[in-house]
């Protein structure tokens, strides 16, 4: 799967990735597959795109979403809306009572449909908007 990711990255539109990676990407994608919960779809043997979430929280308070990323030929096409979708009933399930979220202040297609499952904005960190959602159970 660490290949098909590193592939699916290089597919990506660099501006919103400065500075995530300063460690580098396969650190990074090292990190994300070994503490991370990783929900992908794959089409024809292709990885359309997969969210990555942190969800090791002892206490169950906030489960934090790291990564969401669709293949630039597929976006638009539903499949982050079902990722996002699918991590919210997997954290509810877990008993989560908040979801939170780093996103670039200029990803506003990414802001629109966090806004739409319920996050809301918290703070302005550098580039960053931090937002978070109050998970019902």
């Amino acid at each position: 799967m660490k290949e098909q990711i590193i592939k699916l990255f290089d597919n990506l539109n660099s501006e919103f990735t400065i500075g995530l990676f300063d460690d580098g990407l396969e650190k990074y994608v090292d990190k994300i597959i070994n503490t991370a919960s990783i929900i992908s779809i794959v089409k024809n043997d292709i990885l359309v795109g997969f969210i990555a979430f942190y969800d090791n929280d002892p206490n169950k308070d906030l489960a934090f979403l790291t990564m969401i990323i669709v293949r630039k030929e597929f976006e638009n096409s539903g499949y982050g809306k079902r990722l996002l979708e699918f991590s919210l009933n997997e954290i509810k399930e877990k008993g989560f009572k908040r979801y939170g979220l780093k996103v670039h202040i200029e990803n506003n297609y990414a802001i629109r449909l966090y806004e739409k499952y319920g996050f809301v904005k918290i703070e302005r960190e550098s580039n960053f908007l931090y937002m978070e959602k109050i998970i019902s159970q």
